[in-house]
C-alpha cells in the first residue's frame, strides 16, 4: 500500500537512545485523506520531521513506515 498526501500527526518527540543502542527514530501517527490515522516509524531527518507535513506510508512486514514526499 502506497499512500500519498497523508499528513502527519506526531505525538512524541524522536527517541535518541543512549549509546550503543538503536539508532535514532521517530515513531508519529500519519493521518490518511479518509480521516485514519496510522502509527507509523517515521524515516527521513529526524530534525525535520514538522506536523501537518505530507507523507507517504507504506505497509511493511511489520510496523508501517512513513516518509516525507520530496525525500529520497
Amino acid at each position: 500500500m502506497d499512500l500519498d498526501g497523508a499528513a502527519l500527526r506526531p505525538q512524541v518527540p524522536a527517541v535518541r537512545p543512549a549509546g550503543g543502542g538503536l539508532p535514532p527514530f521517530a515513531v508519529g501517527y500519519v493521518e490518511l485523506p479518509e480521516g485514519v490515522r496510522v502509527a507509523a516509524v517515521l524515516d527521513g531527518d529526524l530534525d525535520a520531521i514538522r506536523i501537518g507535513a505530507p507523507y507517504r506510508i507504506e505497509a511493511t512486514g511489520g510496523v508501517p513506515r512513513a516518509t516525507a514526499i520530496g525525500e529520497a
